[in-house]
């Protein structure tokens, strides 16, 4: 009798110790798959939490709102302290000299007199027959390469008479031998070029942009300015269409040469200075074309009206 209640107290044991370890087995199981979704859970929501982090610190975009584009900049940055200089001049290494002792850093070339005919020996214009006669012009190599030697840098101003014809188709021929006479000049060794137009009007900002693609074209390296006329930058719409030049053109400038022969030059570039013109000079550092002074003393009073007014990138035109 004792046996056989040994061997149910066996099995009453044993099924106790078979009974334990299956419950062990399954708290475990169970503890392992709640440990694995708590760890997927979580990970969801750290990867929500995140976005939502990222998008309350980023600037809201909606489908159907057009976000606000950059604000141009010239990408030619470079000031100059210009002084002019007739390029047909006999005595251009004494006025080189002279530039330089006043404290000059730059050159001032007018390659243009008032009807756009070139003052220089242009291959480019005498193949396409806008030249015929080189009597007194100049060798713009020589020059440039002068002036270096004096330790100038060079500019030139350019005008431009396409822009005077009526005809369009007229006008975009006109325009392509001008693109490639830029161009020639700043294979002379210029270091950048402002172009002028008579009358600019804002009518003229798309053929403008399309002249620069064009010289771009031709060459990449060249450094190409737009003056700008205050009448222009008063006008209407002007600050879209500056936004537009400066980002076709290296840098742009403000020209106040019209000046008339009875003007004082100070009282002249005062009235030129109205706030509208001073913020766009600031803004986008214009270069500021100004009007060859007739003697030294009126050349002190505007280039100190220069230093007053904190604007540093200038040059005359003569």
């Amino acid at each position: 009798m004792a046996k056989r209640a040994s061997s149910g107290y066996y099995r009453r044991n044993s099924y106790r110790r078979k009974k334990w370890r299956n419950i062990l087995v399954i708290s475990i199981s169970v503890l392992a798959a709640l440990l694995i979704l708590f760890l997927v859970l979580g990970n969801i929501l750290n990867k929500k939490t995140e976005g939502e982090r990222l998008e309350e610190t980023s600037p809201v975009k909606h489908p159907t709102q057009a976000t606000t584009p950059p604000i141009a900049t010239p990408s030619y940055t470079v000031s100059i302290k210009g002084g002019a200089v007739d390029i047909r001049s006999t005595e251009l290494k004494k006025s080189f000299a002279t530039l330089v002792e006043n404290g000059f850093s730059a050159v001032s070339f007018n390659l243009s007199d008032t009807d756009g005919k070139l003052l220089y020996k242009s291959s480019v214009a005498a193949r396409f027959g806008y030249q015929t006669a080189d009597g007194g012009l100049a060798d713009l190599d020589s020059v440039n390469a002068s002036a270096a030697s004096s330790g100038l840098a060079t500019s030139a101003v350019l005008t431009l008479n396409s822009f005077t014809e009526e005809d369009k188709i007229t006008r975009s021929v006109l325009q392509a031998c001008e693109a490639a006479i830029i161009c020639e000049i700043y294979d002379a060794g210029i270091d950048d070029i402002i172009i002028r137009c008579p009358e600019l009007k804002a009518e003229h900002a798309d053929e403008l942009i399309e002249l620069a693609k064009s010289i771009s074209e031709i060459n990449e390296k060249s450094i190409v300015g737009l003056a700008l006329t205050g009448e222009f930058i008063e006008s209407d719409s002007s600050a879209l269409l500056i936004e537009r030049l400066v980002s076709a053109f290296d840098f742009i400038s403000l020209d106040i040469t019209d000046i008339s022969h009875e003007a004082d030059l100070a009282e002249h570039i005062e009235s030129s200075l109205s706030t509208d013109k001073y913020y766009y000079i600031l803004r986008y550092n214009m270069r500021v074309l100004l009007p060859k002074p007739e003697n030294d003393d009126s050349a002190k009073k505007a280039y100190e009206l220069m230093k007053s007014n904190s604007i540093t990138n200038w040059q005359t035109v003569s």
